[in-house]
Parts: structure tokens; C-alpha cells; sequence
């Protein structure tokens, strides 16, 4: 069990995540990433983990958030078994499927470039945001006024970031 005294917490909601939304975009990743020779299902790792897309499995076990496990080895498969996790097969053809970075690199798009430039400018994350996705960034803005203001309900996967602190 984690010891959780020396450590705060940071609440988001998923309708404010920005980061997030850049990430599952493709504008974050190194540039190494577009050409990663390791993005596909044969990675001279034991195990890879991620996030688990495409999942059959109730709503009520992906609300509490589902990582897949593939093992590549006997000894990713020894490790995995010796982890005191809850495990359940899945269909892995469906998994990799879900899963763009199991079958390839992810694509450059362009909105990247812009993205990148508008940094390079000097322009903060959340403005260089607004500029490449405003639409979408004025819609995730109305959408949690809505909610605080309790014209909206639901919607409210959150995310709960710890971090250590000084003793």
C-alpha cells in the first residue's frame, strides 16, 4: 500500500485536459516517434504495456481505467504472473487493432508543424492549443462552464495526478 502523507494531488477533468487531447493528436511525440522502428507488435521488449483501446470488457471495469500487458516472452509472461494484478484475457487481435502503435509509427500531421512553430514563437501550450484546434478548444470551454454551472451532467472522467513533496 502507498504511503500517500508525502503527497498531494492534482484533480483534472478530462474536459479541461489539453495535454491529453494534444497527445491522443500525435502534436507531443519526439520526432523519433513518426519513424520508431519499435512501433509494432514485434518489440525486443518482454512485456509492453499501454493503454488498453478497444476493450470489450463492461463499462464498469474501463470507468476504473484498463492497461493492457502483452507478453513478447516466457519471461514477460513469468513477470506478469508474479505481479499481484488483476488479469483477464482479451482478444488480442482486437487490442492491436485498437491500437495504431502496435501495428505502426504514428503519422506526422500537419497540424503538428504548426503546432511546434507556434511554441517555437513563444506562445503558450494553451494558446498554441487555441490556434490549431479552436473549435475544439472553445467547445471543451463551453462544455465545462455547462457543468459547473450544472446545465450539463456527467462527463466528468477525472484524472488524479500525485506528486511527491518535500518533507
Amino acid at each position: 500500500k502507498m504511503d500517500l502523507d508525502n503527497y498531494k494531488s492534482i484533480e483534472i477533468n478530462g474536459i479541461e485536459d489539453a495535454y491529453t487531447f494534444a497527445f491522443l493528436k500525435g502534436l507531443t511525440f519526439s520526432e523519433c516517434c513518426y519513424s520508431c522502428q519499435f512501433a509494432g507488435i514485434a518489440r525486443p521488449s518482454d512485456l509492453t504495456i499501454g493503454d488498453s483501446w478497444g476493450s470489450t470488457l463492461p463499462e464498469t471495469e474501463k470507468n476504473k481505467g484498463l492497461s493492457l500487458a502483452l507478453c513478447q516472452t516466457i519471461k514477460g509472461e513469468r513477470l506478469l504472473q508474479m505481479a499481484d494484478l488483476y488479469l483477464t484475457d482479451v482478444d488480442s487481435t482486437q487490442a492491436i487493432n485498437s491500437n495504431s502503435q502496435l501495428k505502426n509509427a504514428m503519422k506526422k500531421k500537419p497540424e503538428r508543424e504548426v503546432f511546434v512553430r507556434y511554441l517555437e514563437m513563444g506562445k503558450s501550450f494553451q494558446d498554441a492549443m487555441f490556434l490549431v484546434f479552436p473549435q475544439t478548444v472553445i467547445k471543451q470551454k463551453m462544455k465545462k462552464l455547462l457543468i459547473k454551472s450544472r446545465f450539463l451532467r456527467g462527463m466528468n472522467s477525472q484524472y488524479r495526478i500525485l506528486y511527491k513533496t518535500k518533507k
